[in-house]
């Protein structure tokens, strides 16, 4: 990682420095139906959510249910 500061003229730079980032647990995140939305009885209901791996990469398709 390297910090570069702009003011909109001149930029300043830090030295590089080297991150470790642990891994992290799958993220999963439901985006329909939004929080507070209700259905009628009868009507269709579509689910819709990613998921990513710690890399940020989706997870494959054959992994989800």
């Amino acid at each position: 990682m390297q910090l570069v500061a702009h003011d909109g003229f001149y930029s300043a730079q830090s030295k590089s420095v080297e991150l470790v980032v642990p891994p992290r647990p799958l993220d999963v995140a439901i985006l329909h139906p939004h929080d507070g939305f209700t259905y009628a009885a009868g009507q269709t209901l579509r689910l819709w959510g990613a998921a990513t791996l710690a890399d940020g990469q989706p997870v494959p398709a054959g992994r989800c249910s």
